[in-house]
């Protein structure tokens, strides 16, 4: 008998660094961030700077098995892991407007070296 093997869908998440102000900024390529929690999503975040370290961090909790945080050296790429089996899940959106926060888990993006946080972004579970 043939065994059926789930193959998690990775979603990649590039990070632009850009100087605005005389300040480093991150832009995620993606945000918010959506997800399945059945269909075993994960993130690969990536930057796109190869002179920027980056670190990302769920201060309210990650929502994946792998906990963070997560660090994202120069052009290398970072796989958060699977959604956990216990993340909550997200059943109001687009229906309702925000802001519910059943599901939603913000992120923030430091550059590692200065400790600045250059976003703030976030991610959307769903069932």
């Amino acid at each position: 008998m043939a065994t059926t093997v789930r193959v998690p869908t990775a979603t990649w998440v590039g990070i632009e660094i850009a100087t605005v102000d005389g300040k480093k900024v991150a832009y995620p390529l993606l945000d918010p961030i959506p997800l399945s929690k059945s269909a075993q999503h994960e993130v690969l975040w990536y930057c796109t700077d190869p002179t920027t370290d980056l670190t990302i961090e769920f201060p309210g909790g990650s929502p994946f098995l792998k906990r963070g945080p997560f660090s994202v050296m120069g052009e290398d790429t970072v796989s958060s892991g699977h959604v956990r089996p216990d993340a909550l899940v997200c059943t109001e959106c687009p229906t309702k407007p925000r802001p519910h926060q059943q599901g939603h888990y913000k992120y923030t993006i430091r550059d590692t070296k200065t400790k600045q946080v250059l976003a703030d972004p976030e991610v959307i579970i769903r069932n």
